[in-house]
This record gives C-alpha cells, sequence and structure tokens, in this order.
C-alpha cells in the first residue's frame, strides 16, 4: 500500500533532474518556426514556458510526490533542418 510519509524535518538536498524530447518536423515547418510563421505563435517561447510550468507543477503530476523547491530551470531549444 503507497503512502505519503512526513518529511518536514529532512534536509534539503541538491536535486538535478534533465529531460529531452526530439521532435521530427518537415522542413518547411521548421524554417516556419524559425521566421516566426506559425499561425498559432511563437512556438520556442511556447514551449519554454510549458516546459517550466510542467517543472513547477511535477507535485501535481507525480503521486505521492511532495512540494518541492524549485531554484533554478533551463530551457534549452536546439533547432535543426527537420527536428526540434
Amino acid at each position: 500500500m503507497a503512502e505519503m510519509i512526513d518529511v518536514s524535518r529532512k534536509v534539503d538536498v541538491k536535486r538535478i533532474a534533465k529531460a529531452c524530447g526530439i521532435i521530427k518536423l518537415r522542413k518547411e515547418t521548421v524554417k516556419e518556426i524559425l521566421e516566426g510563421k506559425v499561425k498559432k505563435g511563437d512556438v520556442i517561447s511556447v514551449s519554454k514556458v510549458a516546459a517550466i510550468q510542467a517543472v513547477k507543477n511535477t507535485p501535481q503530476l507525480l503521486p505521492l510526490c511532495h512540494p518541492i523547491p524549485i531554484t533554478d530551470v533551463r530551457v534549452d531549444i536546439k533547432v535543426e533542418d527537420d527536428t526540434v
């Protein structure tokens, strides 16, 4: 049986998490993203905001995860010919 435990007296520990993904797209789509011509808006900026929101909402997304202090979030997006 799963249950929450009391972590209020636990000492802060530096934790680092990394995540990555690749989206394969048509070259024309990548060009539109880079030129800011996507009808829905700035794809890169919105993606960065979504990543930051995901980090901040980790306790809501992962069962039995306590709220944790977040001190830094870095989002790097690399664009190539047919991938982002």
